[in-house]
This record gives structure tokens, sequence and C-alpha cells, in this order.
């Protein structure tokens, strides 16, 4: 896979995970776009308007890097075979991404990366080095 998933493409992969909804495609776990950016980006949606986000509310640089980022990161996992968009009328493209049979072992593996860290860390300190040593082949 060349080079490791960003700390943003792994939260969106664990987001998608941890988020298993029955009605798609048949019982498919995905994330929408805005829950992405609430949860990542800390972005508070506005009441009210045809947006959930206001540039104007968010600051137009601040809210273009993060549109930015949430793009290049999710084409990324696009490319790697790890999600597919999902489209959605009502947003007039693409609505959020949904975890193919490839992003749904990744999420796994994340998971148990996750949980193992406090373990491998005490176990990296007792024996001087990285954890990261630890997991090498």
């Amino acid at each position: 896979m060349g080079r490791g998933l960003s700390e943003l493409q792994q939260s969106i992969i664990v987001m998608a995970y941890e988020n298993r909804d029955p009605s798609i495609n048949l019982g498919g776990r995905h994330v929408y776009r805005e829950s992405i950016l609430r949860e990542c980006f800390g972005w508070e949606p506005r009441e009210r308007g045809w947006s959930p986000f206001s540039r104007k509310d968010i600051g137009a640089e601040r809210y273009n890097r993060g549109m930015a980022s949430l793009s290049r990161a999710l084409r990324r996992l696009e490319e790697r075979g790890l999600v597919e968009f999902t489209h959605s009328m009502l947003a007039s493209g693409w609505s959020g991404v949904l975890l193919t049979e490839e992003g749904e072992a990744e999420a796994q593996r994340i998971l148990e990366r996750r949980e193992a860290t406090p373990t491998l860390k005490k176990l990296g300190d007792a024996l001087g080095i990285r954890p990261s040593e630890l997991l090498k082949d």
C-alpha cells in the first residue's frame, strides 16, 4: 500500500466501521460527510440553510482547507479500494462513503493496533525500544 494511512483516513474508516447501517447496501458500514466534518474537524452544523455548515461561521480559509483535506483523504481511500462514495440527490453529489470488504478488514486492523498500543508501549518501555519495532516481522 505504500505510505500508511493518515490519522484522518484512519478516523474515517473506523467511523464507518462502527456505524453499521442495515438500511444501506445490505448492512453496509457507512459514514456521512457531515459526520466526518463534525467529528474530525470540530465543525458545528447550523440550524437552517441548504448546507449543513456555514462557510461564514467556520471562516472561508478554514472551510476551504477542511473540505480540500477531506476530499483528498477520501479520494486516496477510494484509490486504495477501501471505500466507495455514496450519492444523494439531496446533497447534489456524494454524501458519504461506504466501506468495501478491504476497508472493513483495514478498520479491524486499525482497531486491533489501537487496542494493543498501551500494552506495546509498556513492553517497549521495558525492553528499551519503540512499540513500532515490536510489530516488525
